[in-house]
């Protein structure tokens, strides 16, 4: 049988005699409440909301975040397809890269699940330029590109030769040549500079 206002006015009225427009107003609450309660059962909702989850990754470098937008539900799991690749909180969902290679990023609650590929690259750096010829007293900049950007270190194997600075700037002190040795991201190269 369809269930409508008229319906449940009908049986209410059978009760509440007199005040047609109260019973009405119940009728239309019951049908509601009624309505309400068969959309939760068929389409599983929750707080009156359809149970979702989607998930997105943000960050740079060598960790990111993976979270997971959740409605109707309460709490998410983050697991990882392979642990050598990247490993993840289970729950922040904040990833770290191990090595080169492409993983899947999983969030789950309850029977509901999401997924996020993630592709994990090797650190890469390099120089614009691996030497100079600088006169006595004069400067060079050396100039590098690092994925992701990092901490750039620099040594000089001849100080009394030439002198590095923590931002990489080499001044020529007297004539010879001396190798500036630049690090970042794990990575190690080599800047000759010649003193005239």
């Amino acid at each position: 049988m369809n269930i409508t206002p008229d319906r449940i006015y009908e049986a209410v009225a059978q009760t509440i005699k007199g005040q047609d427009e109260y019973v009405k107003t119940l009728a239309t609450l019951a049908w509601l409440q009624m309505l309400r309660y068969k959309n939760r059962k068929v389409n599983n909702r929750a707080d009156g909301k359809i149970n979702a989850l989607v998930i997105g990754a943000s960050g740079t470098g060598k960790t990111a975040t993976v979270k997971a937008t959740l409605t109707g539900v309460s709490s998410v799991k983050y697991t990882s397809s392979n642990k050598k690749v990247a490993t993840v909180n289970s729950k922040t969902g904040a990833v770290k890269g191990l090595k080169a290679g492409t993983v899947t990023i999983t969030a789950t609650s309850g029977k509901l699940k999401a997924t996020y590929k993630l592709t994990v690259k090797n650190p890469t750096f390099s120089l614009t330029k691996s030497s100079a010829t600088i006169k006595k007293g004069k400067t060079t900049i050396i100039k590098s590109k690092a994925a992701p950007a990092g901490k750039v270190t620099y040594t000089s194997s001849n100080k009394k030769v030439a002198t590095v600075t923590s931002k990489g700037v080499v001044k020529g002190i007297k004539k010879g040549k001396a190798t500036i040795t630049v690090k970042c991201n794990g990575i190690t190269k080599k800047f000759v500079v010649t003193v005239k």
